[in-house]
């Protein structure tokens, strides 16, 4: 806010002076003008100038502080985490209060998805009333990225394992169903043997193979190995999966 700018900025700009040898041309522009711009600077001289100067987080004021305060006990109380970040600066001048970034492991160095701030003096500095407000920005293709990678560590839930062509459309159905119930499912598009769709199964590191063959559906049934035991039994389908469901405690 206002007051924390106030108490910091000559702060920021009295030890950027001291050190004006070191900084980039930019960033020398910058001091007199617009000092907190310097934090966008990418020069490694700089950077590292920076990594010693003041933190905002000492100079908060009062609102600023219960403010921020909030905002970071409504993250822990939904389960967000959140690393607090003292040089980080959004590229525009009307942010108040909080900005932030939205970061996913995900997609690498580059692991910005998005990221805005408060700007509760905008609209009445345009001639507006007085009205809070935020926003935030983010590219679409990164949201996809993001979205759709997969769960580091995340095991397959169950892998068919089909033994007879016949075999291909009762594990097509099955697995459907299974995903609509959340359970993550592949199977064999390659015709290859028994062996070598158990060996798929172990390098998709399936929790459980579901194996069905001639004799399965002569029967009615599916065997149902867990991987990480070797144990197998079998399940009836015939009526239906919810036997199969219950086996895997859905």
């Amino acid at each position: 806010d206002l007051e924390t700018r106030r108490r910091y900025v000559p702060e920021l700009r009295r030890y950027l002076k001291e050190h004006e040898s070191e900084l980039d041309p930019d960033s020398v522009s910058r001091i007199e003008t617009n000092p907190l711009r310097t934090f966008d600077s990418k020069d490694a001289n700089t950077q590292a100038v920076l990594a010693d100067a003041p933190k905002v987080g000492d100079f908060l004021s009062e609102e600023a502080t219960d403010h921020f305060d909030a905002v970071k006990g409504g993250l822990e109380e939904v389960g967000v985490p959140y690393a607090v970040d003292d040089r980080l600066v959004r590229g525009l001048d009307y942010y108040t209060l909080t900005v932030f970034e939205a970061k996913s492991a995900a997609l690498g160095a580059q692991d910005t998805v998005g990221g805005g701030g408060r700007y509760n003096g905008l609209v009445e500095e345009l001639g507006g009333p007085e009205m809070p407000g935020i926003g935030f920005g983010s590219g679409v293709e990164r949201i996809l990225l993001a979205a759709n990678a997969p769960e580091e560590g995340a095991k397959l839930d169950v892998f068919f394992v089909t033994l007879a062509p016949e075999a291909r459309l009762p594990a097509f159905r099955l697995a459907d169903v299974l995903r609509a119930r959340g359970l993550s499912c592949d199977l064999d598009y390659a015709d290859r043997s028994a062996k070598g769709q158990f060996k798929q199964a172990d390098r998709a590191d399936a929790r459980y193979a579901v194996v069905i063959g001639d004799e399965e559906l002569a029967a009615g049934v599916c065997s149902l190995r867990d991987m990480a035991t070797g144990e197998q039994r079998e399940v009836p389908v015939a009526e239906g999966p919810e036997e199969l469901l219950r086996a895997l405690d859905v």
